[in-house]
């Protein structure tokens, strides 16, 4: 895979990691208010609601791709490559090992030049479904804990028989979306399996990590 078509990957996977959530997040904000009547859109123009809702995901998605939240997650942090690499350069280098910041740096060198095409299509797939699922998940319970409320206002108003009518059923649903997502955890599992993926590559192409790493120091070393 050569640099141009490394790059257009690239942006192929960060839009997509942008706009699934903010458009999600657009879905659920449209049929919040229209089930708990309020009315966050006065437009009637199907030729303005659309453009405006389209710019409304974008803009959410990059909030959400700001705040980096699913980067804070445990599944993300634990047993990164770079740890790994940290761990190799005290070996092949004990007098000089690599910094946290030097080894993420080193590992996505090593990602874009020398791991194959396939495996890096599979990383950057699973990480991808990694950030969208967490940020998915993360908006139900949002949405979740906000209809509650208003739920909760409703009924202080009417009787029981009201948390059987729509808002209580979107109130429902949207934790049953939330757990199913917290319990089977398909996103945290994946993106562990994708580290250990790129763990053992490393661990089986020592010469190419270990060149790496000498180099890196060296260059290091001239400045």
């Amino acid at each position: 895979m050569n640099n141009k078509e490394q790059l257009t990957h690239f942006a192929k996977y960060e839009f997509v990691r942008i706009i699934v959530p903010g458009l999600y997040f657009i879905f659920l904000m449209i049929l919040f208010s229209e089930v708990f009547e309020i009315y966050l859109f006065p437009f009637s123009e199907t030729q303005l609601l659309y453009p405006l809702l389209f710019i409304g995901g974008i803009v959410s998605g990059l909030t959400l791709y700001a705040l980096e939240s699913s980067k804070k997650r445990k599944a993300f942090q634990t047993n990164q490559p770079s740890l790994y690499i940290i761990e190799r350069s005290r070996i092949i280098t004990p007098n000089f090992p690599l910094t946290e910041t030097e080894a993420q740096r080193l590992y996505y060198y090593i990602l874009n030049n020398s791991v194959p095409p396939i495996l890096h299509e599979k990383i950057f797939t699973f990480g991808i479904l990694f950030h969208v699922l967490s940020n998915i998940r993360r908006i139900t319970l949002w949405f979740a804990v906000i209809a509650s409320f208003f739920l909760a206002y409703t009924l202080s108003e009417n009787n029981l028989f009201f948390i059987f009518t729509t808002k209580g059923f979107f109130t429902s649903l949207l934790y049953i979306i939330y757990f199913t997502n917290l319990r089977f955890n398909k996103a945290d599992r994946k993106m562990q399996e994708n580290y250990h993926d790129q763990i053992i590559w490393l661990q089986m192409n020592h010469n190419i990590l270990d060149d790496a790493i000498n180099t890196f120091n060296n260059s290091k070393s001239s400045e």
